[in-house]
């Protein structure tokens, strides 16, 4: 998220970009950083201050309570082709060392290169 948040707070000068984050977890209270991320979101929307990218937030979590609308499961290639509106051209990932090399996988079936998928294993 740290970099993510350079860029949206403009601590990170890069051009406008269409950002799709797919965020994960086990349980929705699991979920971490969603006041920053939905902020975030909502930024682009705000025409005082309008934000120069466009960010949509995803949350998928495994375990859904009764209230829950989001997406359901593990992010997998299916996921990614039902919920993106195009390939991403360059892809984050981070996580534990299972998932980031399954997802790493997946982006690739999908059409990712290779040197456009970032990682960071997290344990």
């Amino acid at each position: 998220i740290s970099s993510l948040k350079r860029v949206m707070t403009g601590g990170e000068v890069c051009k406008p970009m269409d950002i799709q984050l797919f965020f994960a977890a086990d349980t929705r209270s699991d979920l971490a950083f969603t006041s920053d991320l939905d902020a975030w979101e909502a930024d682009q929307f705000n025409k005082s201050t309008p934000h120069p990218h466009a960010l949509s937030v995803q949350y998928v979590i495994l375990e859904p309570d009764s209230e829950w609308g989001g997406l359901v499961g593990r992010i997998s290639s299916k996921t990614l082709l039902t919920s993106c509106d195009a390939i991403p051209a360059t892809c984050y990932v981070s996580g534990g060392s299972n998932f980031v090399s399954d997802i790493c996988d997946e982006l690739a079936f999908c059409g990712v290169p290779r040197e456009m998928i970032y990682t960071s294993v997290v344990s």
